[in-house]
Protein backbone atom coordinates (compact mmCIF):
# COMPACT_ATOMS: atom_id res chain seq x y z
CA UNK A 1 0.00 0.00 0.00
CA UNK A 2 1.30 3.43 -0.99
CA UNK A 3 0.84 6.20 1.60
CA UNK A 4 1.63 9.88 1.08
CA UNK A 5 1.92 11.72 4.40
CA UNK A 6 1.48 15.45 3.87
CA UNK A 7 3.04 17.56 6.60
CA UNK A 8 5.31 20.24 5.21
CA UNK A 9 8.02 19.69 7.84
CA UNK A 10 8.60 16.22 6.35
CA UNK A 11 6.67 15.02 3.30
CA UNK A 12 6.90 11.24 3.12
CA UNK A 13 5.84 8.60 0.64
CA UNK A 14 5.98 4.97 1.75
CA UNK A 15 5.19 1.65 0.12
CA UNK A 16 4.29 -1.19 2.51
CA UNK A 17 6.34 0.44 5.26
CA UNK A 18 9.41 1.34 3.18
CA UNK A 19 10.12 5.06 2.85
CA UNK A 20 10.46 6.00 -0.81
CA UNK A 21 10.62 9.78 -0.36
CA UNK A 22 11.25 11.99 2.68
CA UNK A 23 11.86 15.71 2.21
CA UNK A 24 10.49 18.95 3.68
CA UNK A 25 7.91 20.87 1.65
CA UNK A 26 10.12 23.80 0.83
CA UNK A 27 11.38 25.20 -2.47
CA UNK A 28 14.04 27.56 -3.72
CA UNK A 29 12.63 29.40 -6.74
CA UNK A 30 15.30 30.85 -9.03
CA UNK A 31 14.96 32.23 -12.58
CA UNK A 32 16.39 29.10 -14.22
CA UNK A 33 16.23 26.50 -11.46
CA UNK A 34 13.75 25.00 -8.99
CA UNK A 35 15.04 23.14 -5.94
CA UNK A 36 13.00 21.24 -3.36
CA UNK A 37 13.46 19.68 0.06
CA UNK A 38 16.65 19.45 2.07
CA UNK A 39 18.75 20.98 -0.71
CA UNK A 40 16.57 24.10 -0.59
CA UNK A 41 17.03 24.29 3.19
CA UNK A 42 20.80 24.50 2.74
CA UNK A 43 20.28 27.90 1.06
CA UNK A 44 17.43 29.28 3.17
CA UNK A 45 19.64 31.88 4.89
CA UNK A 46 21.75 32.55 1.81
CA UNK A 47 18.84 33.30 -0.55
CA UNK A 48 15.85 34.17 1.67
CA UNK A 49 14.06 36.06 -1.10
CA UNK A 50 13.88 32.92 -3.25
CA UNK A 51 12.67 30.62 -0.44
CA UNK A 52 9.09 29.34 -0.56
CA UNK A 53 7.90 27.26 2.38
CA UNK A 54 4.16 27.83 2.77
CA UNK A 55 2.74 26.37 -0.43
CA UNK A 56 1.60 23.09 1.16
CA UNK A 57 -0.30 24.91 3.91
CA UNK A 58 -1.77 27.52 1.58
CA UNK A 59 -2.75 25.10 -1.19
CA UNK A 60 -4.28 27.81 -3.35
CA UNK A 61 -3.75 29.80 -6.54
CA UNK A 62 -2.13 32.82 -4.89
CA UNK A 63 0.95 34.10 -6.71
CA UNK A 64 4.55 33.25 -5.86
CA UNK A 65 6.79 36.29 -5.28
CA UNK A 66 9.15 36.40 -6.97
CA UNK A 67 7.99 33.95 -9.60
CA UNK A 68 10.61 31.82 -11.26
CA UNK A 69 11.37 28.66 -13.16
CA UNK A 70 8.05 27.06 -14.27
CA UNK A 71 6.06 28.39 -11.32
CA UNK A 72 3.65 31.29 -10.94
CA UNK A 73 1.37 30.17 -8.08
CA UNK A 74 1.45 28.18 -4.85
CA UNK A 75 -0.43 25.38 -6.62
CA UNK A 76 2.36 25.24 -9.23
CA UNK A 77 4.86 24.49 -6.46
CA UNK A 78 2.66 21.72 -5.05
CA UNK A 79 2.38 20.23 -8.54
CA UNK A 80 6.14 20.38 -9.14
CA UNK A 81 6.99 18.71 -5.84
CA UNK A 82 4.35 16.02 -6.42
CA UNK A 83 5.96 15.27 -9.78
CA UNK A 84 9.37 15.10 -8.07
CA UNK A 85 7.94 12.70 -5.48
CA UNK A 86 6.53 10.44 -8.19
CA UNK A 87 9.71 10.43 -10.24
CA UNK A 88 12.14 9.93 -7.35
CA UNK A 89 10.12 7.15 -5.72
CA UNK A 90 9.40 5.24 -8.94
CA UNK A 91 5.70 5.47 -8.17
CA UNK A 92 3.81 4.14 -11.19
CA UNK A 93 0.87 6.04 -12.62
CA UNK A 94 -1.45 3.08 -11.98
CA UNK A 95 -0.49 2.77 -8.30
CA UNK A 96 -3.17 3.96 -5.87
CA UNK A 97 -1.96 6.29 -3.14
CA UNK A 98 -3.71 6.96 0.17
CA UNK A 99 -3.08 10.54 1.26
CA UNK A 100 -2.89 11.57 4.93
CA UNK A 101 -3.64 15.27 5.34
CA UNK A 102 -3.49 17.79 8.23
CA UNK A 103 -6.80 18.37 9.94
CA UNK A 104 -6.99 22.06 9.04
CA UNK A 105 -7.22 21.57 5.26
CA UNK A 106 -10.57 22.76 3.89
CA UNK A 107 -12.73 20.84 1.44
CA UNK A 108 -11.77 23.29 -1.33
CA UNK A 109 -8.06 22.75 -0.62
CA UNK A 110 -8.48 18.98 -0.72
CA UNK A 111 -10.39 19.28 -4.00
CA UNK A 112 -7.57 21.40 -5.42
CA UNK A 113 -4.99 18.88 -4.18
CA UNK A 114 -6.88 16.09 -5.93
CA UNK A 115 -6.92 18.09 -9.17
CA UNK A 116 -3.19 18.79 -8.88
CA UNK A 117 -2.51 15.09 -8.27
CA UNK A 118 -4.45 14.18 -11.42
CA UNK A 119 -2.26 16.57 -13.42
CA UNK A 120 0.86 15.14 -11.77
CA UNK A 121 -0.32 11.61 -12.71
CA UNK A 122 -0.55 10.52 -9.07
CA UNK A 123 -3.57 8.25 -8.62
CA UNK A 124 -5.23 9.05 -5.28
CA UNK A 125 -7.35 6.41 -3.55
CA UNK A 126 -8.71 8.58 -0.73
CA UNK A 127 -7.81 11.19 1.89
CA UNK A 128 -7.52 10.50 5.62
CA UNK A 129 -7.15 12.96 8.51
CA UNK A 130 -3.69 12.67 10.12
CA UNK A 131 -4.97 12.76 13.67
CA UNK A 132 -7.60 10.10 13.05
CA UNK A 133 -5.02 7.83 11.42
CA UNK A 134 -2.61 8.36 14.32
CA UNK A 135 -5.19 7.37 16.94
CA UNK A 136 -6.62 4.34 15.13
CA UNK A 137 -4.80 1.81 17.31
CA UNK A 138 -3.94 3.84 20.39
CA UNK A 139 -4.65 2.24 23.78
CA UNK A 140 -6.93 5.06 24.91
CA UNK A 141 -10.64 5.42 25.55
CA UNK A 142 -12.05 8.91 25.60
CA UNK A 143 -10.55 12.21 24.44
CA UNK A 144 -6.99 12.72 23.20
CA UNK A 145 -5.19 15.25 21.02
CA UNK A 146 -2.83 14.92 18.07
CA UNK A 147 -0.15 17.64 17.90
CA UNK A 148 1.20 18.09 14.39
CA UNK A 149 4.13 20.54 14.07
CA UNK A 150 4.74 21.87 10.58
CA UNK A 151 7.23 24.34 9.17
CA UNK A 152 5.27 27.45 10.16
CA UNK A 153 2.35 26.36 12.32
CA UNK A 154 1.04 23.58 14.51
CA UNK A 155 -2.26 21.80 14.00
CA UNK A 156 -3.88 20.46 17.17
CA UNK A 157 -6.61 17.91 16.44
CA UNK A 158 -8.91 16.95 19.28
CA UNK A 159 -10.18 13.39 18.94
CA UNK A 160 -12.77 11.15 20.55
CA UNK A 161 -11.77 7.49 20.93
CA UNK A 162 -14.27 4.72 21.56
CA UNK A 163 -15.40 1.98 19.20
CA UNK A 164 -14.41 4.47 16.50
CA UNK A 165 -11.87 7.27 16.34
CA UNK A 166 -13.47 10.53 15.23
CA UNK A 167 -12.28 14.08 14.80
CA UNK A 168 -13.94 16.51 17.21
CA UNK A 169 -12.22 19.86 16.62
CA UNK A 170 -9.16 21.31 14.90
CA UNK A 171 -7.15 24.32 16.09
CA UNK A 172 -4.16 26.04 14.51
CA UNK A 173 -1.28 27.57 16.46
CA UNK A 174 0.57 29.96 14.17
CA UNK A 175 3.38 30.80 16.63
CA UNK A 176 4.79 27.28 16.79
CA UNK A 177 6.56 25.87 13.75
CA UNK A 178 9.82 24.11 13.02
CA UNK A 179 11.34 27.18 11.35
CA UNK A 180 10.40 29.47 14.25
CA UNK A 181 11.97 26.95 16.65
CA UNK A 182 15.15 26.83 14.58
CA UNK A 183 15.31 30.63 14.59
CA UNK A 184 14.93 30.63 18.39
CA UNK A 185 17.75 28.11 18.67
CA UNK A 186 19.89 30.19 16.31
CA UNK A 187 19.36 33.21 18.59
CA UNK A 188 20.33 31.12 21.62
CA UNK A 189 23.44 29.75 19.90
CA UNK A 190 24.40 33.24 18.70
CA UNK A 191 24.22 34.50 22.31
CA UNK A 192 26.55 31.69 23.33
CA UNK A 193 28.99 32.64 20.55
CA UNK A 194 28.86 36.28 21.64
CA UNK A 195 29.54 35.34 25.26
CA UNK A 196 32.53 33.14 24.48
CA UNK A 197 33.99 34.52 21.23
CA UNK A 198 32.47 38.02 20.80
CA UNK A 199 31.35 36.93 17.33
CA UNK A 200 27.73 37.01 16.16
CA UNK A 201 27.16 34.37 13.43
CA UNK A 202 23.90 36.09 12.44
CA UNK A 203 25.80 39.06 10.98
CA UNK A 204 26.71 37.10 7.85
CA UNK A 205 24.43 34.93 5.74
CA UNK A 206 27.11 32.28 5.32
CA UNK A 207 27.75 31.80 9.04
CA UNK A 208 24.03 31.90 9.86
CA UNK A 209 23.47 29.17 7.28
CA UNK A 210 26.25 27.09 8.86
CA UNK A 211 24.53 27.47 12.22
CA UNK A 212 21.12 26.59 10.75
CA UNK A 213 22.44 23.42 9.09
CA UNK A 214 24.22 22.16 12.20
CA UNK A 215 21.29 22.85 14.51
CA UNK A 216 18.94 21.04 12.13
CA UNK A 217 21.26 18.01 12.16
CA UNK A 218 21.60 18.17 15.95
CA UNK A 219 17.86 18.08 16.67
CA UNK A 220 17.40 15.24 14.17
CA UNK A 221 19.96 13.11 16.00
CA UNK A 222 20.11 11.52 19.43
CA UNK A 223 23.18 13.27 20.89
CA UNK A 224 22.72 15.11 24.18
CA UNK A 225 25.55 17.56 23.41
CA UNK A 226 26.99 18.89 20.17
CA UNK A 227 29.92 21.10 19.20
CA UNK A 228 28.66 23.79 16.83
CA UNK A 229 31.29 25.63 14.83
CA UNK A 230 31.27 28.44 12.29
CA UNK A 231 34.01 29.49 9.89
CA UNK A 232 34.49 33.06 8.72
CA UNK A 233 37.52 34.57 6.94
CA UNK A 234 39.63 31.57 7.87
CA UNK A 235 38.74 31.73 11.57
CA UNK A 236 36.83 28.88 13.20
CA UNK A 237 34.81 29.51 16.33
CA UNK A 238 32.85 26.93 18.29
CA UNK A 239 30.59 26.42 21.27
CA UNK A 240 29.12 23.35 22.93
CA UNK A 241 25.32 23.14 23.02
CA UNK A 242 23.09 20.71 24.88
CA UNK A 243 19.60 19.47 24.12
CA UNK A 244 18.60 20.75 27.56
CA UNK A 245 19.58 24.28 26.50
CA UNK A 246 17.53 24.02 23.32
CA UNK A 247 14.59 22.65 25.31
CA UNK A 248 14.74 25.62 27.67
CA UNK A 249 14.91 28.06 24.73
CA UNK A 250 11.83 26.42 23.16
CA UNK A 251 9.60 26.27 26.24
CA UNK A 252 7.79 29.54 25.51
CA UNK A 253 7.02 28.28 22.01
CA UNK A 254 5.71 24.99 23.38
CA UNK A 255 3.58 26.77 25.97
CA UNK A 256 1.04 27.89 23.38
CA UNK A 257 0.00 24.26 22.78
CA UNK A 258 -1.35 24.04 26.33
CA UNK A 259 -4.25 26.32 25.36
CA UNK A 260 -5.70 23.43 23.37
CA UNK A 261 -4.91 20.55 25.74
CA UNK A 262 -6.92 19.81 28.88
CA UNK A 263 -4.68 18.94 31.80
CA UNK A 264 -3.89 15.22 31.80
CA UNK A 265 -5.27 14.64 28.30
CA UNK A 266 -3.16 12.09 26.35
CA UNK A 267 -1.11 13.61 23.54
CA UNK A 268 -0.20 11.86 20.28
CA UNK A 269 2.91 13.10 18.48
CA UNK A 270 4.39 12.31 15.10
CA UNK A 271 7.89 10.81 15.13
CA UNK A 272 9.43 14.12 14.05
CA UNK A 273 7.57 16.15 16.67
CA UNK A 274 8.42 13.69 19.46
CA UNK A 275 12.13 14.14 18.64
CA UNK A 276 12.10 17.92 19.21
CA UNK A 277 14.24 18.88 22.23
CA UNK A 278 12.18 19.16 25.39
CA UNK A 279 8.70 18.83 23.88
CA UNK A 280 7.86 15.47 25.45
CA UNK A 281 9.33 16.53 28.81
CA UNK A 282 7.33 19.77 28.68
CA UNK A 283 4.02 18.02 27.96
CA UNK A 284 4.78 15.27 30.48
CA UNK A 285 5.43 17.87 33.17
CA UNK A 286 1.91 19.16 32.49
CA UNK A 287 0.51 15.69 33.22
CA UNK A 288 0.00 14.29 29.71
CA UNK A 289 1.08 10.85 28.56
CA UNK A 290 2.79 11.27 25.18
CA UNK A 291 2.57 8.61 22.47
CA UNK A 292 4.78 8.57 19.40
CA UNK A 293 2.89 7.69 16.23
CA UNK A 294 4.41 6.70 12.90
CA UNK A 295 3.43 5.59 9.43
CA UNK A 296 3.00 2.02 10.69
CA UNK A 297 0.07 3.23 12.79
CA UNK A 298 -1.41 5.01 9.78
CA UNK A 299 -1.03 1.80 7.77
CA UNK A 300 -3.17 0.02 10.38
CA UNK A 301 -5.89 2.63 9.96
CA UNK A 302 -5.86 2.67 6.18
CA UNK A 303 -5.91 -1.10 5.89
CA UNK A 304 -9.26 -1.11 7.71
CA UNK A 305 -10.89 1.60 5.62
CA UNK A 306 -13.24 0.60 2.86
CA UNK A 307 -11.37 1.45 -0.35
CA UNK A 308 -14.17 0.35 -2.64
CA UNK A 309 -14.60 3.88 -3.95
CA UNK A 310 -10.95 4.14 -4.99
CA UNK A 311 -11.97 3.55 -8.60
CA UNK A 312 -14.59 6.29 -8.54
CA UNK A 313 -13.97 9.81 -9.73
CA UNK A 314 -14.96 11.36 -6.40
CA UNK A 315 -12.72 11.25 -3.35
CA UNK A 316 -13.64 11.50 0.30
CA UNK A 317 -11.87 12.78 3.41
CA UNK A 318 -12.14 10.21 6.18
CA UNK A 319 -12.49 11.83 9.61
CA UNK A 320 -13.57 8.62 11.34
CA UNK A 321 -12.11 5.12 11.42
CA UNK A 322 -12.68 2.00 13.50
CA UNK A 323 -10.60 1.74 16.66
CA UNK A 324 -8.45 -1.31 17.33
CA UNK A 325 -6.15 -1.17 20.35
CA UNK A 326 -2.62 -2.48 20.21
CA UNK A 327 -1.23 -4.39 23.18
CA UNK A 328 2.20 -2.77 22.90
CA UNK A 329 2.37 0.95 22.21
CA UNK A 330 5.47 3.06 21.81
CA UNK A 331 4.90 5.32 24.80
CA UNK A 332 7.37 8.16 24.76
CA UNK A 333 6.86 8.94 28.41
CA UNK A 334 4.44 7.71 31.05
CA UNK A 335 5.25 10.18 33.79
CA UNK A 336 4.82 9.08 37.35
CA UNK A 337 3.29 11.65 39.63
CA UNK A 338 6.34 12.81 41.54
CA UNK A 339 6.15 15.07 44.58
CA UNK A 340 7.84 18.44 44.35
CA UNK A 341 11.42 18.54 45.60
CA UNK A 342 11.59 20.15 49.03
CA UNK A 343 15.17 19.43 50.19
CA UNK A 344 18.70 18.89 48.96
CA UNK A 345 20.47 15.88 50.46
CA UNK A 346 24.25 16.04 50.75
CA UNK A 347 26.15 13.61 52.88
CA UNK A 348 23.56 12.49 55.42
CA UNK A 349 21.90 15.85 55.96
CA UNK A 350 18.88 17.27 54.10
CA UNK A 351 18.75 21.06 53.64
CA UNK A 352 15.51 22.84 52.68
CA UNK A 353 15.57 24.29 49.18
CA UNK A 354 16.14 28.02 49.50
CA UNK A 355 18.55 27.77 52.43
CA UNK A 356 22.33 28.01 52.25
CA UNK A 357 23.99 24.77 51.17
CA UNK A 358 27.44 23.60 52.34
CA UNK A 359 30.22 23.27 49.78
CA UNK A 360 33.48 21.37 49.92
CA UNK A 361 35.31 21.82 53.27
CA UNK A 362 32.27 23.55 54.76
CA UNK A 363 32.38 26.91 53.07
CA UNK A 364 35.93 27.08 51.76
CA UNK A 365 34.50 27.17 48.23
CA UNK A 366 31.54 29.22 47.04
CA UNK A 367 28.52 27.33 45.75
CA UNK A 368 28.62 26.73 41.99
CA UNK A 369 24.88 26.87 41.36
CA UNK A 370 21.51 28.10 42.57
CA UNK A 371 18.18 26.29 42.80
CA UNK A 372 15.35 28.53 41.67
CA UNK A 373 11.59 28.01 41.41
CA UNK A 374 10.19 29.75 38.35
CA UNK A 375 7.18 29.38 36.05
CA UNK A 376 8.55 26.09 34.70
CA UNK A 377 9.18 24.57 38.14
CA UNK A 378 12.49 23.98 39.88
CA UNK A 379 15.63 24.75 37.84
CA UNK A 380 19.33 24.58 38.56
CA UNK A 381 21.21 27.73 37.49
CA UNK A 382 25.02 27.25 37.20
CA UNK A 383 27.21 30.18 38.13
CA UNK A 384 29.43 31.59 35.39
CA UNK A 385 32.32 29.24 34.44
CA UNK A 386 31.26 26.69 37.08
CA UNK A 387 31.50 22.97 36.33
CA UNK A 388 28.03 21.72 37.26
CA UNK A 389 26.84 18.23 36.29
CA UNK A 390 23.21 17.07 36.46
CA UNK A 391 22.60 13.33 36.16
CA UNK A 392 26.01 12.82 34.56
CA UNK A 393 25.70 15.66 32.00
CA UNK A 394 27.34 19.03 32.32
CA UNK A 395 24.94 21.98 32.23
CA UNK A 396 25.85 25.57 31.40
CA UNK A 397 22.41 27.19 31.43
CA UNK A 398 19.38 26.85 33.66
CA UNK A 399 18.08 23.29 33.50
CA UNK A 400 14.82 21.80 34.89
CA UNK A 401 15.37 19.36 37.77
CA UNK A 402 13.09 17.26 39.94
CA UNK A 403 13.00 14.70 42.73
CA UNK A 404 15.73 12.06 42.35
CA UNK A 405 18.06 14.18 40.20
CA UNK A 406 21.75 14.29 41.20
CA UNK A 407 23.83 17.48 41.01
CA UNK A 408 27.64 17.34 41.19
CA UNK A 409 29.60 20.53 41.81
CA UNK A 410 33.10 21.05 43.24
CA UNK A 411 33.28 17.32 44.03
CA UNK A 412 30.16 17.58 46.22
CA UNK A 413 27.09 15.54 45.29
CA UNK A 414 23.61 16.88 45.98
CA UNK A 415 20.41 14.84 45.59
CA UNK A 416 16.95 16.40 45.27
CA UNK A 417 14.46 14.76 47.61
CA UNK A 418 10.94 15.36 48.91
CA UNK A 419 10.31 15.31 52.63
CA UNK A 420 6.69 14.41 53.38
CA UNK A 421 5.13 15.71 56.55
CA UNK A 422 2.20 14.04 58.29
CA UNK A 423 -0.96 16.08 58.35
Amino acid sequence: MWILDIVDANLRLSNDGEIAYSEPGIALVEPKQLTFGGEALTKIKLQPDQEQSQFWQRLDQSPVHPSGYAVETQADLVFRQLVAIREQSQLRREDSVWVIVPGNLSNSQIALLYGIAVQAEVHIADFVDRGVAAAANVDIDGPCVFVDIGLHRTVVTQLTVGDDVSRARVSVLSRLGLLSLLNAWIRHAADRFLDSTRFDPRKFANTEQQLFDQLRAFIAGSEETHIVHVEHLGNVRQVELTRAELASAANEHYRGVLTYIDQGCPVLLSEDSAALPGLVDFLSAEGSNCFERGLADAFDALSRLNSSDADNDSRALHVEVSHVKKEHLRTVREPSVLPLATHVLTGSIAYPIGSSLPTRNQGEYSLDFELVNNAHGLVVVPNESANVVVNGKRVVHQTPVRVGDLILASSVEYELIAVQRDG
